[in-house]
């Protein structure tokens, strides 16, 4: 059902790019893209600075563990992965809504394209 739904969701964003005037998709493309920045930098910041508080004391963070640490999740205790993950979660929605918004501002600058061809 949730599989269902994403489809359709997707599918209503990508009608909506060729039916909404540029101006909509380039303003919506740039809102979405800055709240995205702001929303998922400082999160994923944070969610990688809560990880290494949480794991580097006891001595379980490897060479490298910034690079892959969607790995280390396994290593937190019950406690402490609830606000942990959470920081996770917030930064990939932030970086979904950026990927979204420049969705948006490429459906833009090819109608403008397109209208000036």
């Amino acid at each position: 059902m949730t599989a269902v739904a994403i489809f359709f969701g997707l599918l209503g964003a990508l009608g909506a790019v060729f039916l909404l005037p540029w101006q909509v998709l380039g303003i919506a493309g740039l809102w979405i893209v800055g709240i995205g920045v702001m929303v998922g930098v400082p999160a994923g910041i944070a969610w990688h600075v809560a990880l290494y508080l949480a794991l580097h004391p006891r001595g379980l963070l490897h060479e490298g563990w910034y690079w892959r640490p969607m790995d280390l999740h396994d290593l937190l205790e019950p406690g402490e992965a609830r606000p942990i993950l959470a920081l996770c979660y917030l930064g990939a929605a932030g970086f979904f809504a950026i990927l979204f918004g420049a969705m948006l501002l490429l459906g833009a600058a090819v109608e403008i394209w397109a209208h000036h061809m």
